[in-house]
């Protein structure tokens, strides 16, 4: 695929991926994950801040998505940025990206291609939450997001397994200010992760820090049967490029 389309293609084909559970539970996930030229991937920072942010900012302010934000990589596999979309109204969002590709096509068209060419392959996921925080913690500069490959069987028990003994876990380190969110995600469209645990803080020191903070307070059993269900895994380390920490 000539780079020019990239970018239309990719939040086209992001947008009118199967039915989601939009309108039910906490809400969806829309998620492009790039693989980027290192050297360049500040100017696919400024293209997203500066020529799609705005379209985004307006959507957001008009209601048809909660949040959109920009990641950048610090530790992990080959994804080198992460732009992802929330919202809960599937009819909102799909009219949102109608809007957006046709400013993007008729306004920034130059953009589009350069960010083609600077981060020319992507995966797409779309992912439902299924817990999130249920306390506002301090806003966090990064996240350490762990992408779980489960037995597709099995993964309600994950889910349990989450908001039964780990979650609580979670909101006291948010409460003592250990993390500042937490999040636990499923897979409703994309490649071979089942489930995502997103876990906020300042910044990837402290969210090192945490990890040892919380092992300790985890109920023995929670790890060995996630582990069960979802043997294996990829860590990432994301900085938070939008919105502004």
């Amino acid at each position: 695929m000539h780079p020019r389309f990239a970018i239309v293609l990719a939040l086209a084909l992001m947008f009118l991926a199967p039915p989601l559970f939009a309108q039910e539970g906490q809400g969806v996930v829309f998620a492009l994950y790039y693989r980027c030229a290192q050297g360049e991937e500040s100017r696919a920072d400024e293209i997203i801040r500066n020529a799609f942010g705005p379209i985004f900012d307006r959507q957001v302010a008009a209601g048809a998505y909660s949040q959109w934000g920009l990641n950048a990589h610090a530790m992990g596999g080959d994804w080198r940025r992460l732009m992802y979309w929330i919202g809960t109204d599937r009819d909102a969002m799909l009219d949102a990206r109608e809007e957006f590709v046709q400013e993007i096509q008729q306004n920034h068209a130059a953009e589009g291609r350069e960010l083609g060419t600077i981060c020319p392959s992507h995966d797409d996921y779309i992912w439902n939450i299924v817990g999130q925080s249920s306390l506002a913690g301090t806003g966090g500069g990064a996240s350490l997001s762990t992408y779980y490959v489960c037995d597709q069987t099995q993964q309600a028990r994950a889910d349990s397994v989450v908001t039964r003994l780990i979650a609580p876990v979670w909101d006291r380190h948010v409460s003592q200010g250990t993390i500042s969110s937490w999040g636990w995600l499923s897979h409703r469209h994309g490649g071979k992760y089942r489930r995502l645990a997103v876990i906020g803080a300042a910044d990837a020191k402290s969210l090192l820090n945490a990890q040892e903070t919380m092992g300790p307070d985890m109920p023995p059993m929670s790890n060995r049967e996630l582990n069960e269900v979802c043997p294996t895994h990829t860590d990432y380390i994301w900085n938070t490029v939008v919105p502004q920490p």
